[in-house]
């Protein structure tokens, strides 16, 4: 049933059993969960405020939209290899979704990073002092003024 593989001096199974595909449902079912409590949080966010979101939740709800969508599809991608590939694709799958899983924590981060800077009034980086010196892939698209965030003023 395993044997050991000198190639990548790793044991590795010979059989395949297909219903063991379903590792990947339950960590799917779960990021549904959290999306649909997460969505459920925004819906009630913005029946209180509909104009004015906190830039904390603002930044976490698109960002949690862009992860649950991108980490699903990620997932369906696995599941679609692993039931319909040989098995010898099934970690070209995997790998993907690790990779995925940790560019999109990666991002979430330093979104938050930057909220959490912009709420302070520290708008440096590194040498720079002013927040319109950065790059333009790091400037969020609002900014924080009297009454909530604005649209920034080019």
């Amino acid at each position: 049933i395993t044997k050991y593989s000198k190639i990548g001096h790793i044991c590795v199974t010979t059989r395949f059993i297909r219903p063991s595909g379903a590792i990947f449902l339950g960590p799917l079912v779960l990021e549904t969960v959290v999306f649909a409590m997460t969505a459920f949080k925004v819906y009630q966010a913005a029946k209180i405020s509909p104009t004015h979101l906190p830039p904390l939740l603002h930044v976490l709800f698109r960002d949690g939209l862009v992860y649950y969508v991108v980490i699903f599809c990620a997932r369906t991608l696995c599941i679609i290899i692993f039931f319909a590939l040989p098995f010898q694709f099934m970690l070209l799958g995997i790998n993907f979704l690790w990779a995925i899983v940790a560019t999109m924590i990666t991002r979430f981060f330093l979104n938050l990073r930057i909220v959490s800077r912009l709420e302070e009034g520290d708008f440096s980086l590194g040498n720079s002092k002013n927040v319109r010196e950065w790059p333009s892939f790091l400037l969020p698209t609002t900014q924080i003024g009297i009454g909530g965030w604005q649209k920034l003023q080019s």
